[in-house]
């Protein structure tokens, strides 16, 4: 691990912990409208996500603009390390602007081909983003807090050192609007103690500070960490029941064991989208012997198959547009979904 003295860094640069974010805005120009600022502090590339009102969801505009500002700081000699942090003590990112996505479908949907073309394109910058952080050539600091999910953990989770807020929300939410853990996450969960990561990724789970630091997907907590370790308090029933390749034999275990706790996640589980679970479940299974880039690669090709079916659409819809919480997979079971005849990868 990359040795870093994070208290130090944060203090000569003047974040006031007991005061952020407000005090990292003093002195830096910035337009009130922007999305996303960058300033040059003490060697220190700064990178700032200003879009408060939707909880920093990622843009193209915003993924654009930022990877062609790390390549900048990557030839700038002026530039010794990256950080990336919030404006917002709420937040900081809440993942890809899934909105916009559905927006983008409804304006196209009578028509798959260019939909797929106009939305392929977020993906393929989203992706190229999350390859150019985890192989940034200096040091790149992540500074979490408040939600971070999604899209925005790929901003962060591959980066050299994740320092977050005892405020923290980690979750990839994926699997709760019919769509599968990506930005990276599949190589990332993958190696998690044990089933952990599997479980993570499948219920759609949100992590405390503690639980985060606990799996290695953050290194340092500011401020006084929670005491509430779920994962660790019940990492065995969870190592049981989801050590299996199949989702029908991770639901029966479920079943099976009876206790409050997996009859609850069997419960979150069957709300899910069969594709989203059986896809996700696969493509983390192949993830455990694969490099970070090849991992990319599987989740591009999984991202584009998603694009033409109905349950990422209906799943935006019934979790962020209309909030009804109450969605229809096409299809609905299990067993209609084989994975062996879908040809993705």
């Amino acid at each position: 691990m990359w040795s870093f003295d994070w208290k130090t860094y944060l203090f000569n640069h003047g974040f006031v912990l007991t005061t952020y974010p407000q005090t990292i805005m003093q002195g830096m120009n910035m337009q009130a409208l922007d999305q996303i600022f960058f300033e040059i502090k003490n060697h220190t590339g700064l990178i700032t996500l200003n879009r408060p009102s939707a909880l920093n969801a990622l843009n193209l505009s915003m993924i654009k603009t930022l990877s062609c500002q790390l390549t900048e700081w990557e030839k700038d000699p002026r530039v010794k390390m990256v950080t990336i942090l919030s404006s917002s003590i709420k937040a900081f990112c809440a993942g890809g602007d899934l909105k916009e996505l559905y927006n983008i479908y409804l304006a196209h949907h009578k028509n798959i081909a260019p939909l797929k073309n106009i939305i392929k394109e977020f993906f393929d910058e989203e992706y190229k983003l999350n390859a150019k952080v985890k192989h940034y050539s200096k040091p790149y600091i992540a500074i979490l807090n408040g939600i971070s999910m999604g899209g925005g953990l790929g901003l962060s989770i591959h980066g050299s050192l994740r320092i977050a807020l005892n405020n923290l929300v980690l979750a990839m939410p994926e699997t709760s609007i019919g769509y599968f853990t990506d930005a990276g996450a599949t190589y990332f969960l993958s190696r998690t103690e044990g089933e952990l990561g599997t479980y993570i990724a499948l219920t759609s789970t949100r992590l405390n500070a503690t639980e985060a630091l606990s799996i290695g997907l953050i290194d340092q907590i500011i401020g006084e960490a929670p005491k509430e370790n779920v994962l660790f308090q019940h990492r065995e029933l969870i190592n049981d029941c989801f050590r299996y390749n199949a989702m029908e034999d991770i639901l029966e275990a479920l079943l099976k064991n009876n206790s409050p706790f997996a009859m609850k996640t069997y419960n979150e589980l069957t709300q899910r989208s069969p594709t989203g679970l059986k896809l996700t479940l696969h493509i983390l299974r192949m993830a455990r012997n694969a490099d970070f880039d090849t991992c990319m690669e599987r989740e591009h090709k999984l991202a584009l198959f998603f694009l033409t079916q109905p349950d990422f659409y209906e799943g935006i819809r019934a979790a962020v547009i209309d909030k009804d919480k109450n969605p229809t997979w096409v299809p609905d079971k299990l067993s209609d979904v084989k994975v062996s005849n879908l040809n993705i990868f």
